[in-house]
Order: structure tokens, then sequence, then C-alpha cells
């Protein structure tokens, strides 16, 4: 322990900081015990969706691979929802629904915490002020606020684990820890990979990187670095059953041709720093617009304050300083995005370049924060200093001057401020009076504790923690969260919702079997036709839609397309308008001609869809009877159909076309040919046959041998390591 703590001090702010956060997490966890489950923004656009139908896939022994209830179907596992992750298999196949719905979402808080704890106590930290840095990162506005992408915060998770193997790896004395350490680096980093999110494991990367580097500067040895990059080189090709998979699904997506505009979609504007110390100042983009919340708090800026201001950075605990101070800087420069030069350089680096959003980087400067927040906590509780004068004092006030004069800056009376910040969309004044009000007691509370009282001291705990849960978790329950059997009863579907499609809608229509030739994904596949789109509220008045439009739509079998009313499912509201699409095509059905043509869409308007397929290639069709395509089968990514002609005609699948469908004609290999560009066909001879559909992508065959041989080699390195420092001690 630190020369200076208080043992009993000590414990009482563990104590605090253990039931200040399970309070917190109470909050959080009380929907879940009442079988309720969290349905704001994207969890329930995109995860609700998936996971029911990954839950019964597992169930019904079904491949997950392909998802056939959005865009006509798509390769689900290319977009990254971590499906072959063992927590996610074990959850959605062992537990009920909702309870593995709820545990992927809450799990991540108590591991991040856990996760930062002991990365802090490496560095010696009080187990009060170690505790503190965990709950701040763990309750920060990223995390809670992205609750809802619950692979990214799952990463997130990992990185302090990933550091401290790392500390392990370059400071320990004991070999047999380093070994362990060296092996907890390459699977920890295959889990990341295996969740799906890949700009995650980048942000977790970059302070792994530089960690590593700090601590070969500060040791003097940089030896365990190349053992450090074959373990991330190991985990790499360990998690290739995710990243393979994933770059294939981009090649096949409309982000493949992205741009720069692109790229720096939701760059962090300068404004946006202003939540330092007015956290409900702009309520357009914060607490709603999650993705530029950097709000951590009103204590942690104060207590950065304290930590430069009293020099407590100077002992052993500076590189940690320094190298926090580096990543949060550098972090912050990056998520601002196109309003700062940094990154438009890493958008033309290969594969680095394709991500968006640089405001995500804000987690990294949350992380940053929250080890200097817990270092300047640990200076305050030392029992034996002298008591801080007025200078010291006074450099911690610019935090709530500046929050004092935030308010006074939208005070209605003042034309000449309103006028001045006219561009902003700000709060009433007394949500913008609750910054000033936080920022003097964090204030308070850290001069009380500067000057030896051990109350302020364990108040700046829950403090912050009621400052950054109030701050974060309304959101959360901003949508209240539902149990599941009562989502699915006011999930309105049209009348004779048959084999057919529906256009758009809510996703997780899916829940109720629904497909939809629309969705919501991260790589939205690219598609010819245009359909899968909400429509302009113009056609939604008139009914009145492009012709073209109307014949994609009949050509992806659309039966209904949605035009109007409340897309979520409230209690007591009106069910969404649907309208019908005139002779929609059916599933599976036969054509005696086809025709090439550039405009799929326009030449569809011209002839008998009927009778005549668009098709890429020149095919040898005898014109006759239309033979008749009954399904056999129809499970995803496994589809059978009986075929019956008197003539050599092509079989029409309405599933769309992807690269890893094979097709075998009554058991023999058969070419699958692209119909209306966006979906497959098959020619048939004349008579009886029965073909055969299998969605078996070569990214997921490579995926699995990679993915067993790197984590494979990963172990026999960690056994051959072992049982060569066993023979040199025998």
């Amino acid at each position: 322990m630190p020369e200076g703590n208080d043992p009993s001090n000590e414990r009482t702010g563990a104590i605090v900081a253990i039931l200040s956060f399970s309070v917190a997490f109470a909050v959080l966890l009380y929907p879940a015990l009442l079988r309720k489950i969290y349905l704001h923004s994207d969890l329930f656009d995109y995860v609700l969706p998936i996971r029911h139908f990954y839950a019964q896939a597992l169930a019904r022994g079904d491949e997950f691979l392909w998802f056939p209830n959005f865009f006509s179907g798509f390769y689900l596992h290319g977009d990254g929802p971590g499906m072959y992750h063992p927590l996610n298999l074990i959850s959605y196949a062992f537990l009920p629904f909702d309870v593995a719905f709820n545990f992927e979402i809450l799990r991540n808080y108590p591991l991040i915490l856990l996760g930062t704890y002991a990365f802090l106590r490496r560095w010696a930290l009080p187990r009060d002020a170690a505790l503190l840095g965990g709950v701040i990162f763990s309750l920060a506005s990223f995390n809670l606020l992205h609750h809802m992408h619950t692979t990214a915060i799952a990463i997130v998770g990992h990185m302090p684990l990933l550091l401290l193997c790392i500390d392990v790896c370059m400071r320990s004395d004991d070999a047999r820890r380093r070994r362990l350490a060296w092996l907890g680096v390459a699977l920890l980093t295959v889990s990341q990979l295996l969740l799906g999110y890949t700009q995650y494991v980048l942000f977790s990367s970059l302070a792994e990187g530089g960690y590593a580097i700090l601590l070969a500067i500060r040791l003097r040895h940089p030896r365990p670095l190349p053992w450090l990059l074959i373990a991330k080189l190991l985990a790499i090709v360990g998690g290739s059953v995710q990243l393979l998979p994933t770059l294939e699904a981009h090649s096949l997506s409309i982000r493949s041709a992205a741009g720069s505009g692109f790229l720096h979609t939701w760059s962090l504007h300068p404004r946006d720093l202003l939540q330092f110390w007015a956290p409900y100042w702009l309520t357009e983009r914060v607490p709603i617009g999650h993705i530029f919340a950097v709000y951590l708090g009103s204590a942690a800026p104060v207590l950065l304050l304290w930590l430069w201001g009293s020099r407590a950075w100077t002992g052993s605990r500076r590189p940690l300083v320094v190298g926090a101070t580096i990543l949060g800087v550098l972090a912050l420069i990056l998520a601002l995005g196109k309003h700062a030069y940094l990154y438009s350089l890493q958008t033309h680096i290969p594969i680095v370049g394709w991500f968006r959003a640089p405001a995500r980087y804000v987690v990294l400067v949350h992380f940053a924060i929250a080890i200097l927040a817990a270092i300047a906590y640990a200076d305050l509780g030392t029992r034996r200093r002298r008591v801080p004068g007025f200078r010291q004092l006074a450099w911690l006030t610019p935090v709530a001057l500046l929050s004092v004069a935030t308010a006074f800056a939208v005070d209605p009376l003042s034309r000449f401020t309103r006028e001045a910040f006219s561009v902003f969309d700000r709060a009433s004044p007394l949500a913008v009076a609750t910054g000033p009000a936080l920022a003097l007691a964090a204030l308070l509370l850290v001069v009380g504790a500067a000057r030896g009282s051990r109350a302020a001291l364990w108040l700046l705990i829950p403090f912050t923690v009621a400052d950054q849960t109030a701050f974060g978790m309304r959101q959360m329950f901003s949508r209240p969260p539902e149990r599941l059997d009562r989502i699915v009863e006011r999930l309105a579907t049209p009348e004779e919702n048959s084999e057919h499609r529906l256009n758009w809608g809510l996703t997780a229509l899916s829940v109720k079997g629904a497909r939809l030739a629309g969705g919501y994904a991260t790589l939205r596949p690219e598609r010819v036709l245009p359909v899968g789109a909400r429509f302009p509220p113009s056609y939604a008045r008139t009914g009145e839609i492009p012709e073209a439009t109307l014949a994609a739509m009949r050509l992806a079998g659309v039966a209904y397309y949605f035009t109007d009313g409340v897309r979520y499912p409230e209690a007591g509201a009106d069910p969404p308008k649907w309208r019908a699409v005139p002779d929609p095509m059916p599933r599976v059905r036969m054509v005696a001609q086809s025709k090439r043509a550039k405009s799929v869409a326009r030449m569809a308007t011209r002839i008998d869809v009927r009778r005549v397929a668009i098709v890429d290639s020149r095919l040898s069709l005898v014109d006759g009877p239309l033979g008749e395509a009954r399904l056999l089968r129809d499970r995803p990514g496994d589809i059978a159909v009986a075929t019956q002609s008197e003539t050599r005609q092509l079989l029409i699948l309405s599933e769309a076309h992807h690269p890893g469908w094979h097709a075998r004609l009554d058991g023999a290999p058969c070419p699958i040919e692209r119909v209306y560009g966006d979906f497959m066909g098959c020619v048939v001879e004349a008579g009886s046959h029965e073909v055969t559909f299998r969605f078996q992508p070569d990214s997921i065959r490579w995926g699995k041998f990679g993915s067993v041989a790197g984590v494979a080699l990963a172990l026999l390195g960690f056994a051959f390591a072992s049982l060569r420092a066993r023979s040199n001690t025998t």
C-alpha cells in the first residue's frame, strides 16, 4: 500500500464505491428482473430482430449466417453481430431469450468496472481510488448512451484487461505470469474480434500499442514488444471467422464506395466540448444524440485540475499520467473529425480508413480521464500533507466559473447573448442551471477533500455516480422497457401476411415472421432494384409511387408497403397503414424467356415479368407453357424447390443473390444466374427436377479454419514456452 494511506479510510471509500455502483446497477437491472427488455434506438430496430432470429436458429438447429427477413435476405454474420462469440452462443442457446438479451446489454458494465479496477491496482492505486476510476469509466456517458451497441461496449470492456495483461508481460518478474499474460493478450483480442464491431478493436489497439511503447520507454527494454506483436497477429488469425465475412460484406455493401463526406459523418463539433461544464445546455445533440455525448460528470474535470495543479503526478505514477494525458488529447483531436486534420489522415489508411463516426473516439477520452481522476482521488486520500494554499485551491475554480458563465450566456433577458448563441439549440433555464449547480457541488467536495475532510472525499463517489447515471440512463429509459410478448402483440402486420414480403415498416416485424424487402444494418448490402426504403410523405398521402419502384416491389414479392402511422408500437397508438402491391410475384416461379438490360427497374415496367426474366448473361431458354415450381424446404440458407416444365426454363427464387450461394440440380452442381439484378435463378431442363440452394460462403470456410489455427497456435506457443521453462529449471 502506498505510504500515507490510511487502511481504514481506504476500506471505507472502497465500500462506498461498491455500494454506489451497486445502486446504479440495480436501477439498470430492475427491468430485467421483471422480464422486460430494453428497446431504445438500435436495440429495437436492429438488435432485437437479429437476436431473436439468432436464438430461434440455435433452438432449431438452423444456420444463422443468412438472415432471410431483411433486404430480401442478407449475409447477417458479415454485418458483425458477434454470433460466433462463445458467450453469445451459450447465452442465447441455453437462456430464455429475454434473459439472454438483457444479459448481453448489462454484463458489460461490471466487466468495465472490474477491468479498470484491476488495471489501476497494478499501478498501486488505493482500492477506493481504483474503484472510483472503474466507476467513472463504467458509467461514462459514452458507455451508458451507447448501451444499444452491445458488441461495441463489450469490446470496450476488454480494453482494461488487455492493458493489464500487457503490463504483466512487460513488468512482472514472474516468468509464469508473463506467459499467462501473453496468452491473455491473444485470447482477449480474439474475443474482441469475434464480437464483430471492428472499429472498437481499433480503439483498443491504439490504447494497447501506446501503453506498450510507454512501458518500453520507461523500462528501457523493448524486448517484450515483438512477443506482444506475435500475440496480436495470432489473434487476428484467430478472429478470421468474423474478420473474413466482415471484409466480404463490406465489399458488397453501399459503404464500399463511401466518400470522404460519409467517413467524416458524426464528427464531434468544438461546441460539444461545452458539455464538460454545461452538460444540459445543448438539448438537440445531448443526451438524445448519444454520438456527441462527452460529459463525464462534474467531479472529473475538477479532479483533473487538482491533479495538474497540485503536481500530484510527479511521483511513481508519472508515466501513467503522461500516457493517459497523451491518449486523451490525441483521441479528442481524432474525435473532432472534419474539424481537425488528424482524422483525415486516418481515412487514407487501408481498412482502418473505412470507419466513420470520428466522435466515437470519445470512448478513449473517457478512459483517459477516468485514469487521471482516479490518480487525483488517490492523492486527495493521502493523510500526511500540508493543507493546500489559496493558489492551489483557486486552480480548481475554472470549471465552476465556466459553467456559471455559460448559464448566463443563455439568459432569456439578454438580447445580445440570444443573438450571439442563436446557432445552438439550448435547454430551458432550469435545465441550464443544473450545470453550475453540479460544478459548484463538485468544487466544494474536492476543496473539502483537499482540506482533509474524509466525508467530502467519500461523498465524491456517490455524487459522481448519481451525476453520471442521471445524465446517461435517462436515454436508456426514454423508451420504457417492455415484456417481449406485449411488444409482439402490438407489432402491426397486414391481415394477409403470407409468403410475400413487406416493404419497410418496423424491422421488428421480423420477430413475428415477416420478411422485409428493406431493413437496417451496419453494412447495408448494395441492391439494384429501388426497393426497401421508406417513401416520402407525399407518396404516403397520395398513394402514388414511381412506376419503377412499383415494378421493383412486384419483383421482390412485396405484397404490402408501409405508408403512414407510428413506427414504434406504443400502447394505444394507431397501427401503421399499409397499401397493397398489385400482383406481387411468388417466391419461386418459372419463366421461359430472358432479356439483358442495363436498367433493370425501367425495363421491368415494359415487359411481362411473369414470362420474361432480366438476366446478366445470355441464356438458351425454350419458350413454351410456364412450368411449375414448388417449395420443398425454406430454411435460412437452405432452400429446396421442386420444378416441373415441358421445356428448358429458368427457375427464379426471390432471395437476394450473393456469391456464397451454391445450387445443385438433382444433386449435381448447377450455376446460379443473377436475375433482375438482385435475385437468383437456375436453368432447368424439361421434366421434373429438384433444385437445392445452400448458403456456404468461402469466407466462413476459410474463417473457421483460420480461427482454429490462430487459437491453436497461441495455445501451442504458451505450452511450448511453459515446457521449455520447466526443462530449464530441472
